[in-house]
């Protein structure tokens, strides 16, 4: 949720009245409706709405950060959108806590481990002249378990959460009569998914 600066003041001559904020609902389902637009506008996307069943996902870290994508309801990837919406690790410091137990031959979770640290998501489409531009940052607890692990090299199951709650943050959202209005946005963030894994 974000409280969004009214731009309809009104100076009498005498004093200045600046309404009540406004408000917009950044939910997935918002945010999926922006990206089709966005991702549209870039010619990645050949809809300016995903269809019934769309989901934003994301995808593990492999090196170079979580990856945002949109895929449709058989799992099928519509696109990739990563290069509007972020996730990264990180505060001030860097600051990592973890807590579990980690199996020495595989340095694999045996069976469950958690990390916390501040998560950051960001939505940026300034680059195409977009109207919605935020950051939203707070502490996230990240929890991983495996199971079914044979040795150090077999199949194994994984599932992965992230929790984050009491985020805060802020940005910058135009609306349609192209006033560049600043706002302050709060909310959660909750990811989780699984998969089998092996050689």
């Amino acid at each position: 949720m974000a409280a969004v600066q009214n731009p309809n003041s009104r100076d009498n001559g005498t004093s200045t009245t600046t309404p009540e904020p406004t408000s917009l609902v950044l939910s997935t389902k918002q945010i999926l409706s922006f990206l089709a637009l966005d991702e549209n506008s870039e010619g990645n996307y050949t809809h300016t709405n995903f269809p019934v069943g769309a989901k934003l996902m994301l995808l593990p870290d492999t090196g170079s950060g979580p990856d945002f994508q949109v895929w449709g309801k058989t799992n099928n990837l519509l696109v990739d959108v990563s290069d509007l919406l972020t996730l990264t690790y990180g505060g001030n410091y860097g600051a990592l806590v973890s807590s579990g137990k980690v199996n020495d031959a595989t340095s694999l979770p045996s069976p469950t481990s958690t990390n916390q640290q501040i998560v950051t998501i960001t939505y940026d489409d300034s680059s195409i002249g977009g109207n919605l531009q935020f950051y939203i940052s707070g502490s996230g607890k990240e929890t991983i378990t495996y199971s079914g692990i044979q040795g150090g090299a077999g199949t194994y199951k994984e599932t992965e959460s992230i929790i984050a709650t009491g985020m805060s943050g802020d940005g910058n959202y135009t609306d349609t009569n192209g006033n560049e209005n600043p706002m302050v946005v709060t909310g959660d963030f909750t990811s989780s998914g699984g998969g089998t894994f092996g050689p």
